[in-house]
Parts: structure tokens; C-alpha cells; sequence
């Protein structure tokens, strides 16, 4: 597994990139800057559900037992608040959402 450091650089790049394609205002037609923003979207989640599963190692935490539980489990721990464990509980589902949908395409 890469290092927390890394993975962190990693999802800075993916929330730039993001950025970038906010910022040229594409519409909702332009298939390209969709699949690149959800794209790097879905890269930044993976890396962020990979710390959070470092973390939990690390700290001999739970295993846990789906990819939204990992978060539960960093909140019960003191280490994410309540507000950020239920983004990134959401972030899953859009994850979810985004790689069902795209297998559809």
C-alpha cells in the first residue's frame, strides 16, 4: 500500500483536477468533463477510503465489514467528527452511484 502521504497527495491532484474542470463551466452535455470530473472524483474517493482503512490498521481499530463502516468507525474512534464521517459516508454512495451509472453508458 502506497503511504498516507501519498495517498494524500493523490487526492489533492484528483480535487484539483475537479477544480480545473469546474471552472470551465461545462454543461451537462459535455460527456468529456463529466468523465473526467467523476472520474477524478471516484480516484479521490478510493484514496480516501484506503486512508481511512490504513488508519484503522495503524490504530488496531475495527475491521471493518463494508466501506462506509470505515468511517463509522474513525468517528467512534475520536478521529473523524460526526459531520466529516457522514460526508464521507455520502462520498460512498456517490462513488457507488457514479460506477453503476457509468457501467450502464
Amino acid at each position: 500500500m502506497e503511504t498516507p502521504l501519498l495517498k494524500i497527495d493523490s487526492i489533492r491532484r484528483c480535487l484539483t483536477r475537479v477544480s480545473e474542470m469546474a471552472s470551465l463551466n461545462p454543461t451537462f452535455s459535455d460527456q468529456n468533463a463529466l468523465d473526467v470530473t467523476i472520474l477524478n472524483l471516484q480516484r479521490a474517493c478510493e484514496q480516501a477510503l484506503d486512508l481511512a482503512n490504513w488508519v484503522c490498521a495503524y490504530r488496531n481499530l475495527s475491521v471493518p465489514r463494508t466501506s462506509r463502516e470505515v468511517f463509522t468507525i474513525l468517528e467512534n474512534a475520536g478521529i473523524l467528527s460526526p459531520l466529516l464521517a457522514t460526508n464521507m459516508r455520502r462520498m460512498i454512495g456517490f462513488r457507488n452511484i457514479a460506477i453503476h451509472e457509468y457501467q450502464k453508458n
